[in-house]
């Protein structure tokens, strides 16, 4: 568990967590809905890229896909990179910039493929 999360009110906590929740289970059924995939929705609290690697460790998918903003030189230094905790993680991981995702024939053969 992250540190930092003991600066905040236990009832905000719960409440961000609680939304979260209701948020990843309505996409998890909209992804599974007629589909033959199975999704998984999971809340991880601390630091993002070393609880990622931890779950996926316990929980190998058989694909991860990410978005990233694509941070380079001192802000990624400064920031740190969640995605790049994941590549070196143990999954193959499919990494996305959210404005090419309309360009990307990958995003759209896997929409067409539901």
């Amino acid at each position: 568990m992250d540190p930092s999360l003991g600066l905040y009110p236990v009832d905000l906590v719960s409440a961000v967590e609680d939304a979260a929740k209701e948020y990843l289970a309505a996409k998890a059924h909209d992804l599974q809905a007629g589909g033959k995939r199975t999704v998984t929705a999971s809340i991880l609290l601390g630091a993002p890229g070393e609880q990622l690697v931890e779950y996926l460790e316990k929980e190998p998918p058989s694909l991860v896909v990410m978005a990233t903003r694509g941070h380079s030189g001192l802000a990624r230094i400064a920031l740190g990179s969640v995605t790049d905790h994941v590549l070196h993680g143990p999954s193959p991981v499919l990494v996305l910039r959210p404005e090419e995702e309309k360009a990307s024939h990958l995003v759209a053969e896997a929409k067409a493929s539901t």
